[in-house]
């Protein structure tokens, strides 16, 4: 074995143990410690919660961004796109509902009893909406009905439910420890304030989970009124989970998978984020749909023109893609790789529009009548 397989066997290696073993073996050093009635490595608890949050957003994030997946309304491209994204893009209530929870964690966590006791009770409140939006995510991940043939179609499902499944065992054990701590006690002998049934409530530390269980409805009221101020439905939270196809809660049903195209500018029109790419319309190319956008159709026509005006420099460039283009298009499998692919095409396609409109009379004709279902495709 060679120096250079030696090297990227050790990498493989690597890349293995950091993404699919560590998050595992977190998962269940925070299932053993949530058993624990003392833990006497305190700071190594405390290094494992935060790894937990930073790593597993991170995870999370990359993890969601190599599976590119689309929203419920968009084809998934076939060989392409694991699958329809399990919670709507369109809803930033998610992200707020999430924020506020792992910011309750925090501050619980950081303050504990060093707070008022109303406080204490709204911080755990919102530890309680995080632990409801992750069971919420993990049940919709527990459904995925697209008949996927992908070998990984339910290791990829284990693993982004990773993230909620460790956020309601560290917050299970925050709340298993609060309670088996006592509040400390007023020094005043006697309570002359205003609601002394409430003051002796909130004074009993045993109390205080059920006081945040009341707390949740008044908090969830508030967001949904500012969500409501800012456009979003009132609902838009279940919206979120409902309006995607394919999961447990899902309501749509999604367009019928289209083929990848083999030219590379094709899977960037399928695969690309929709605000860069700007795809135009539904094509067909051998009785297949794909979606095209406008440099994939200038590309196209530059080809048909060329292939008419000087058929064996034609054969020539077609003959260097099929040997360069082809196989690198097999590695642009995630929007972002088809954005990038998107940009570093732009200067030849200005070149394109350039050749075609110094020896086409009707450029613009061309250029739109490619991928039309009427015009044969001879590619």
């Amino acid at each position: 074995m060679s120096f250079g397989n030696i090297l990227w066997l050790l990498f493989d290696s690597l890349l293995f143990t950091l993404f699919y073993i560590f998050p595992v073996f977190l998962t269940l050093f925070n299932t053993v410690i949530l058993f624990k009635k003392n833990i006497k490595h305190k700071a190594l608890e405390k290094a494992a919660v935060i790894t937990t949050f930073v790593v597993g957003i991170l995870y999370t994030l990359l993890l969601s961004g190599y599976l590119g997946m689309p929203e419920w309304d968009k084809p998934l491209v076939v060989g392409n796109d694991y699958a329809h994204t399990y919670i709507s893009g369109n809803y930033p209530i998610i992200v707020i509902l999430a924020v506020i929870g792992i910011l309750g964690y925090i501050i619980l966590r950081i303050k504990r009893f060093n707070m008022p006791p109303l406080v204490t009770a709204i911080c755990m409140s919102s530890v309680y909406i995080g632990c409801i939006l992750s069971i919420a995510i993990i049940l919709q991940l527990s459904v995925h009905n697209n008949n996927s043939t992908l070998d990984k179609d339910l290791w990829y499902r284990i693993y982004l439910a990773l993230l909620p499944f460790n956020y309601i065992i560290i917050s299970a054990r925050l709340i298993k420890e609060m309670l088996m701590t006592e509040l400390p006690k007023d020094n005043s002998e006697t309570y002359d304030g205003k609601f002394p049934k409430i003051h002796k409530i909130l004074s009993n530390s045993k109390n205080l989970p059920v006081v945040a269980i009341v707390l949740l409805v008044p908090i969830l009221s508030i967001l949904m009124l500012i969500t409501v101020l800012f456009g979003q439905q009132p609902d838009s939270a279940i919206r979120a989970f409902t309006e995607t196809s394919e999961w447990l809660f899902s309501t749509k049903v999604s367009p019928e998978p289209i083929a990848p195209d083999g030219h590379y500018l094709c899977t960037v029109a399928a695969g690309g984020h929709e605000k860069l790419v700007k795809p135009l319309r539904t094509g067909e190319r051998r009785g297949h749909k794909i979606i095209v956008n406008r440099q994939l159709c200038v590309a196209n026509a530059f080809e048909e023109l060329i292939n008419e005006k000087a058929p064996k420099f034609h054969h020539f460039i077609r003959h260097i893609y099929n040997k360069y283009g082809y196989p690198v298009s097999k590695h642009i499998k995630t929007p972002l790789a088809a954005d990038i692919t998107y940009i570093i095409m732009k200067p030849l396609e200005y070149f394109f529009v350039v050749v075609l409109y110094l020896f086409d009379k009707k450029p613009e004709n061309r250029i739109a009548s490619q991928y039309s279902p009427l015009k044969k495709q001879e590619k």
